[in-house]
C-alpha cells in the first residue's frame, strides 16, 4: 500500500476515536517519498503526537503523550530513574522516558505506545482507542511508581466518577 493511502487510513482511524480532536500532520517532517509522517492531536485535554513509518513490508506507528509532573521535591535523579525503570518493567505496551527535569520541581516524562503493522494491508486493523486510553492513564501509574520510589510530588489520581485524570 502506498504511504499516502496509509497515512490517510491512520488519520481517519484517529478521527473516529471518541474524544480525539485537532488531528494535524506536521508539514516539516516526512514526505510522500520517504514513507514517514508525523503529527499531533488532542485527547481529554492532553496533547499527543504520532509518527508513522512504512516500508515495503512493515509499518511502525508510535503514539506519544508527554506529561509534566509538578511539585517534585529535591530528590536524587536515580530515584526518578528507578521509578521509570519499574514502570517500564511492569507496563509492556507503554514505555516511559524522562525528557527533562528542571530546578522548579517539574519532571517531563514521555509515554510512548508502539505497534508494528503489515504495510501491505489496506485497512488500519489496529484499534487506536485502547492505546490512547492506556496512554492517558500512564501518568497515574507513573505517579504510583514515583511514590513507591520515594519521589515526593503532586500525586496524580483518577477521578472515579469521570474515569479521567483531574
Amino acid at each position: 500500500m502506498d504511504s499516502k493511502k496509509a497515512i490517510n487510513n491512520l488519520l481517519d482511524a484517529l478521527k473516529k476515536v471518541d474524544g480525539v480532536s485537532g488531528v494535524v500532520l506536521d508539514e516539516n517532517i516526512g514526505s510522500d517519498d520517504d514513507g514517514i509522517e508525523s503529527g499531533d492531536f488532542e485527547f481529554n485535554k492532553g496533547f499527543y503526537s504520532f509518527i508513522y513509518s512504512a516500508g515495503d513490508t512493515l509499518a511502525i506507528l508510535e503514539i506519544t503523550y508527554s506529561f509534566i509532573f509538578q511539585g517534585v521535591e529535591d530528590c536524587h535523579s536515580i530515584d526518578i530513574y528507578r521509578a521509570v525503570n519499574e514502570f517500564n518493567k511492569r507496563n509492556v505496551a507503554i514505555k516511559a522516558s524522562i525528557i527533562k527535569k528542571d530546578k522548579d520541581g517539574e519532571v517531563n516524562i514521555e509515554f510512548t505506545y508502539g505497534v508494528l503493522m503489515d504495510a501491505s494491508n489496506d485497512e488500519l486493523n489496529h484499534d487506536l482507542e485502547p492505546a490512547i486510553n492506556i496512554l492517558l492513564l500512564s501518568p497515574t501509574i507513573m505517579s504510583q511508581s514515583l511514590t513507591k520510589n520515594g519521589v515526593k510530588h503532586h500525586k496524580i489520581e483518577v477521578d472515579e466518577d469521570e474515569g479521567e485524570e483531574p
